[in-house]
């Protein structure tokens, strides 16, 4: 298989090595080292040319003078996947500002009733993650659910984790990531999970 690895702050590259490892094409761009390195203005044809596109991580927002906008590689990747049908895994602008916009996702968890502040709280620490397939979620846990609508009208394929507290009233988000935790695919099957992601 053919893949190329979108590493925006180089978290995932574990699971490209151990792809690379057991005989796939890796292809890199992004923070990562050790693998060929693409260049920004050729990334639309080895995307053309991979069988999948994985993000393994969020890109930084961008500051606007009143808020926080999608990095340019963000919306870049998104219109590959919509306009050119790219089969690509993992974050997209909408889930880049949920992580690092605590007022889009405190938006979002209003919408959808998820109990959010931003205030420090005291209780003990929380999280509730997943991996977001079409119309699953693996493992499913509290608060994943709600967020499943938005994310396959965006598109989105990929790990999704809310963190926070747990108060007297039950947990409260506080914020949330979207990295890829390597330890949840078992060593040897990286590239069977990622073909059943992509479908």
């Amino acid at each position: 298989m053919k893949i190329l690895w979108i590493s925006p702050q180089g978290e995932g590259v574990l699971l490209a090595e151990r792809l690379r490892d057991s005989g796939h094409t890796v292809i890199i761009y992004g923070e990562a080292v050790g693998f060929p390195l693409v260049k920004q203005a050729n990334l639309y044809q080895f995307a053309k040319a991979s069988d999948l596109l994985v993000v393994d991580g969020n890109f930084p927002l961008v500051r606007t003078r009143r808020s926080w906008r999608p990095h340019q590689d963000a919306l870049f990747l998104d219109e590959l996947r919509r306009a050119y049908h790219i089969k690509a895994l993992g974050t997209t602008p909408t889930i880049d500002l949920l992580i690092g916009d605590p007022r889009y996702l405190r938006k979002w968890c209003e919408r959808l009733t998820i109990p959010y502040t931003k205030d420090a709280i005291v209780g003990e620490p929380w999280s509730s993650g997943g991996w977001f397939r079409a119309n699953d979620i693996i493992p499913n846990g509290p608060y994943l659910e709600p967020w499943k609508p938005l994310f396959k009208s965006v598109g989105f394929r990929g790990w999704f984790e809310m963190s926070g507290v747990m108060s007297q009233d039950g947990p409260i988000v506080t914020g949330a990531s979207g990295g890829w935790p390597s330890e949840t695919i078992p060593d040897g099957q990286e590239a069977d999970f990622l073909n059943r992601m992509a479908q």
